[in-house]
């Protein structure tokens, strides 16, 4: 037996399910991000899992029809891509494997100068982002911070601003830019 909500209040029978779902998660999500310090979840994981949910076609916040026109969903794959890849790394321990050996080549080669430091940081940034693409370099290169950052004495800060600058610089130069020409 189906309750026909419509007879039973005609006033929302044309109210859209959208506007209420949306009024509903957005209490949800600002309920969680008052209270996180109780749940412990943090307010970007809440925010994240909110915008999710409002993706959904299901919901209805995007009507079903407007999806495969209007929102372009690459970038989403391309984003978690680029988490999986760098979890994977994370996770079959091949990430500890070229921290140890990284380490061992800090070491062996006695770097002095904060110069070479800075070059061969850049270098792995760079060889790394060449092996894999430029995007998923951080993924890869960022749970080697700590140890490199050991092996060098430098703050981790500053390991990783260097493994980043020189695979940054070449991502910048090497995309296709449209420029108009100015005459």
């Amino acid at each position: 037996m189906a309750i026909d909500f419509g007879k039973l209040m005609p006033q929302m029978a044309d109210v859209a399910f959208g506007p209420v779902a949306i009024s509903g998660i957005l209490g949800v999500t600002i309920l969680l991000w008052v209270t996180d310090s109780w749940h412990r979840i943090a307010p970007a994981w809440v925010g994240l899992g909110a915008a999710l949910i409002c993706a959904l076609p299901v919901v209805g916040v995007i009507p079903f029809s407007d999806l495969p026109q209007k929102v372009n969903i690459a970038p989403i794959f391309f984003v978690s891509g680029v988490i999986g890849f760098g979890a994977v790394v994370f996770h079959s321990g091949i990430n500890a494997w070229a921290g140890v050996y990284l380490v061992t080549m800090f070491h062996e080669a006695n770097l002095s100068s904060n110069t070479s430091i800075f070059a061969s940081l850049a270098a792995i940034g760079s060889l790394v982002a060449v092996c894999t693409t430029v995007p998923t370099a951080p993924g890869v290169v960022t749970p080697l911070a700590g140890q490199l950052a050991e092996a060098t004495a430098w703050p981790v800060e500053w390991v990783l601003v260097a493994q980043r600058k020189l695979s940054w610089s070449l991502s910048k130069h090497s995309l296709p830019v449209n420029r108009k020409s100015r005459s």
